[in-house]
């Protein structure tokens, strides 16, 4: 059975919205240099508080921090898929700041990154540059009709890619063959190219339906 695609929107319960959102905020004042200079009984008062959230979610859910979770039944929407994308999702604790459209087979990202994708000072880590792509890369194929798992990644970094300004990725299918499809994408800052991608996906099995 091939993936639901006749709604894309990430239907989220408020109060999951709410904690992804405080998740995000605390990685962002955790992972900056200033954190290196609060006062120690400030920081560790706050991680007395972190633990008491991660106790309770941890009682919500079922499951302890690092226990694996059970496998998960085979979606049919791709809406259920894409909360959880590091690149668009609305509860993944890494996914920068972000809206999308599909339209004439071009996926377009708006995305601003924040401090914990940081690399060089001020710029996007090339590794969560990289990761952008590959989470693209793979939307674009799936809402093509082409889902696969990744055989290759190249990613060209062209300039510095700013954190806390808006970038715009852009993926689209370049052309397909059997069970390979070869799909690529420009990551802009205004008008300067930041990086381009070029990704070899493979259909398999597992796949097939997507």
């Amino acid at each position: 059975m091939a993936l639901d695609l006749s709604d894309l929107t990430q239907h989220v319960d408020p109060a999951r919205l709410r904690l992804a959102r405080a998740v995000r905020a605390l990685l962002d004042v955790g992972a900056g240099p200033d954190a290196d200079h609060a006062d120690p009984a400030a920081l560790d008062a706050a991680a007395a508080a972190v633990e008491e959230a991660v106790a309770r979610v941890s009682a919500a859910t079922g499951r302890e921090p690092g226990e694996p979770r059970a496998p998960r039944a085979p979606l049919s929407r791709y809406a259920e898929v894409l909360p959880h994308s590091s690149l668009v999702g609305t509860v993944s604790a890494i996914a920068p700041d972000a809206t999308w459209t599909f339209a004439d087979g071009v996926l377009e990202v708006h995305a601003t990154f924040g401090l914990l994708c940081e690399g060089p000072p001020g710029s996007v880590h090339g590794g969560f540059v990289a990761l952008a792509f590959d989470d693209a890369l793979g939307m674009t194929n799936v809402l093509s009709g082409l889902g696969g798992f990744t055989g290759r990644l190249t990613v060209r970094y062209r300039a510095r890619t700013p954190l806390h300004e808006e970038l715009v990725l852009r993926a689209w299918v370049d052309r397909h063959e059997g069970r390979r499809t070869v799909t690529r994408g420009e990551l802009h800052h205004g008008d300067t190219l930041c990086a381009e991608a070029e990704g070899l996906f493979v259909r398999t099995s597992f796949t097939r339906d997507t």
